[in-house]
């Protein structure tokens, strides 16, 4: 006979065990590149390298070399760090009209906004867990669903 305290405190075990292995994966997202600067774009985050970085902030504050044809035509390299947590890689490439819609944001909370991001993809993933005939307890983990 299946006891319930015994299914509670696997359903606890099961989601902490995620929630570990979102926090993991979203560290090594931040800290395995060569990340310098993190922004929000969109509800999407990003992590640029220090190349883009430099011509973020000559784009967003011209000094007398970045005046002119160059801000219009300067654009720089960011890593949707969110799309990243479903394990695709996708660059996009921002210019001078995106520069309103950036807001920059450090390390922590890139951090802290990719959690929650991630914790509604496993609160989605309880639910469907909760839904399947598997038995209480079961994982099934896919690589296309895999956080």
């Amino acid at each position: 006979m299946w006891n319930p305290d015994v299914q509670y405190f696997m359903e606890m075990w099961e989601e902490a065990s995620k929630e570990e292995f979102v926090k993991n994966k979203i560290r090594t997202l931040l800290t395995g590149q060569d990340f310098v600067m993190f922004f929000k774009k969109d509800g999407a985050i990003y992590g640029c390298e220090e190349d883009s970085r430099l011509t973020f902030a000559k784009i967003k504050v011209p000094d007398e070399d970045s005046k002119g044809e160059w801000s219009k035509e300067a654009n720089f390299l960011g890593v949707n760090l969110t799309k990243g947590l479903k394990g695709d890689r996708v660059h996009n490439l921002f210019s001078k009209k995106d520069i309103k819609s950036i807001e920059v944001i450090d390390k922590d909370e890139a951090e802290k906004t990719l959690i929650s991001q991630a914790k509604g993809k496993v609160s989605k993933d309880k639910i469907q867990a909760k839904d399947s005939k598997e038995p209480p307890g079961t994982i099934q983990l896919k690589d296309k669903d895999a956080v």
